[in-house]
């Protein structure tokens, strides 16, 4: 199963890391239920963390996240 489906194994978290992250907070861990939620639905949650929309909209399709797992803790 890929990490972008269904919630992470017990005891893992989803991180996601967008273009230039660490200059908006990221990367960040991923809320419960993140791999259901429509696209607009994650823009939507970056943008509230911190990440600028306009910086989305300037990727347009060439717009791509980094995602891992990690233990958490």
């Amino acid at each position: 199963m890929s990490i972008l489906e269904g919630d992470p194994p017990e005891g893992m978290v989803l991180i996601v890391d967008p273009p230039e992250g660490h200059r908006h907070g990221f990367p960040r861990e991923c809320p419960k239920g993140y791999n259901d939620w429509a696209w607009e639905q994650k823009e939507d949650w970056m943008v509230e963390q911190g990440y600028p929309r306009k910086k989305i909209e300037a990727y347009g399709d060439y717009f791509h996240c980094r995602y891992w797992e990690k233990e958490n803790s």
